[in-house]
């Protein structure tokens, strides 16, 4: 296993969106990944993955909400296994087959609203007191929805920021001891381009315990523009290609 991703496509319905994802994992090939904010009603959702992903297992939260924000898929090289998940968040155990290689992966698409992420923050803080060994290896990779530092706004200048969801994020990342991955592509992984001055903010991350670069020393995370939603897609490379 090489490589997987998160990818919030601001909706999942179009045709066209099918086709640039189909092509794109043909190319790619990663071994599994995440699709966020799909709009797809439970109904569609199976037509929708045989489309594009045929042969792929799935893991969704329709259970949790109407429109299934996240959908897990993955090949026949991993092995997932589901430990818990809410209308924010999957998160499973991965096995990469034929290794011994195994680590925790919480896919996120957190609440545009700062009261429901609350409620993200504190089923994370749980999942590092309860779920995730010392010795395990942990990811966060998805749409957080909040700025982590001043820095992740191309405009902090020209707003009066309410700062107190971040600096709830920052005290979650911070008691689950978690740091952003090395990454490579836009600072800004979401921008509005409606605006005459659109606006950039670093919504989009991949964050990892300690124990993580002892098992993957030269991961990384790419952004990259997408070509389907004003989000950059996160797509998380286990080594470097030099090794």
């Amino acid at each position: 296993m090489s490589s997987f991703f998160s990818w919030n496509t601001r909706g999942f319905n179009q045709p066209r969106k099918h086709n640039i994802v189909r092509s794109w994992i043909q190319a790619v090939r990663p071994s599994f990944g995440s699709f966020l904010e799909t709009r797809v009603q439970e109904t569609n959702s199976l037509s929708v993955l045989q489309s594009i992903l045929p042969g792929w297992s799935y893991l969704t939260n329709y259970d949790h909400h109407r429109l299934g924000r996240t959908w897990v898929d993955s090949s026949d090289v991993v092995v997932m296994t589901l430990l818990t998940k809410s209308s924010q968040h999957i998160t499973c155990s991965v096995q990469i087959v034929g290794t011994r290689e195994q680590f925790i992966c919480s896919f996120v698409y957190a609440s545009n609203f700062p009261s429901e992420r609350r409620i993200l923050w504190g089923d994370l803080c749980q999942l590092r007191s309860a779920l995730i060994p010392p010795t395990t290896s942990w990811i966060v990779s998805g749409d957080l929805n909040e700025v982590l530092s001043f820095s992740d706004h191309s405009r902090v200048m020209d707003f009066s920021l309410n700062d107190s969801g971040m600096r709830d994020f920052q005290n979650v990342v911070s008691y689950c001891d978690l740091a952003d991955l090395h990454s490579s592509g836009p600072t800004f992984t979401w921008t509005n381009n409606q605006e005459e001055n659109p606006i950039g903010k670093k919504l989009d991350r991949a964050l990892i315990n300690p124990i993580w670069l002892s098992t993957f020393l030269y991961s990384y995370a790419a952004f990259e523009a997408g070509g389907i939603s004003d989000h950059s897609r996160c797509v998380v490379h286990l080594s470097s290609p030099l090794f």
